[in-house]
């Protein structure tokens, strides 16, 4: 793959309607094609920056090194609220698992480099959006608690689960913050 024709090639289809699909399908077999993800080979925007993270996180774990870590890294420290929070959806999906490097501890530590102040506006306002009438997290307090109850993931899953849900008892909403109080102390 030459650099310059795929540069060529968004600049003429940059008003294709599937051009997001397009690159996050380059995204996600370049790595084993040609060992390179996006970000080495084509110059960063909007676009190419969505496309890359959707594919970080259809890609084998094997193709996330260090420098892939660092970039998303640094992709949210920069990023506006907006953009933070929509990392922080993607981000949602893959808490518990043990063997991805975007796992519930790599959350944690996003959002623990976050000062208070914007910690409040990115997270809090996120969590207050995905929990309440019936948000898709409503409920991971609960369902955390009764897999950990009746020892449906392992200890290591549970740890991670503890990692993101500590999180949750900075939220506004007091039913959540009770729900995830209650779901941490049955583990122990």
């Amino acid at each position: 793959i030459k650099k310059n024709k795929i540069k060529e090639f968004i600049r003429l289809h940059s008003n294709h309607p599937r051009l997001l699909d397009i690159l996050e399908i380059m995204g996600t077999l370049t790595p084993e094609t040609i060992s390179k993800h996006l970000y080495e080979f084509l110059p960063m925007d909007d676009l190419t920056d969505q496309a890359q993270i959707s594919a970080f996180f259809e890609v084998k774990t094997t193709f996330i090194t260090e420098s892939e870590i660092k970039w998303i890294t640094n992709y949210f420290k920069k990023s506006p609220i907006q953009k933070k929070q929509m990392l922080l959806s993607r981000l949602s999906y893959s808490v518990f698992f043990e063997e991805y490097p975007f796992n519930g501890q790599y959350t944690s530590n996003l959002l623990n480099d976050l000062s208070i102040k914007e910690r409040d506006l990115v997270w809090t306002e996120w969590i207050r959006e995905h929990t309440a009438y019936g948000g898709k997290l409503g409920s991971l307090p609960t369902d955390y608690e009764e897999a950990v109850k009746t020892k449906k993931i392992t200890q290591d899953r549970a740890a991670l689960g503890a990692e993101y849900l500590k999180w949750f008892l900075t939220s506004t909403n007091r039913d959540i913050r009770d729900k995830t109080t209650r779901a941490l102390y049955w583990l122990g």
